[in-house]
């Protein structure tokens, strides 16, 4: 039995809602602007510093060590840890993309 890339992707799709907490997190309007995107990742990593610096060598650095990115990440479980999730929700709120991240969650793997 051979999975497809679209199983593999939603197993990473999901396993990142579900790891960075997207589904239960309140501050997110149906409709929210990009001010309303900031305001939430400044809440959510401790300010403006906490997603605007050094999230790129870190997710760098996860990667270049083989073994130990193998051990985060599965095509068959998704992300196994925040350790990478993490990483992608900063990069997400750098590139102001973050409030997307938590509708396309909520739409898309939090109904029951």
């Amino acid at each position: 039995f051979r999975r497809s890339y679209a199983d593999w992707a939603d197993e990473l799709d999901a396993s990142y809602c579900f790891a960075e907490g997207h589904c239960t997190f309140t501050m997110a309007s149906e409709s929210p602007t990009l001010l309303d995107m900031e305001q939430m990742c400044d809440h959510r990593f401790g300010g403006r510093k906490g997603w605007t610096k050094n999230f790129v060598s870190n997710l760098k650095r996860l990667m270049d060590m083989p073994g130990v990115f193998s051990s985060l990440v599965s095509t068959r479980d998704g992300f196994r840890t925040q350790r990478m999730t993490r990483v992608l929700s900063k990069m997400a709120c750098a590139q102001g993309i973050f409030h997307c991240d938590v509708q396309y969650c909520k739409q898309t793997y939090c109904r029951s």
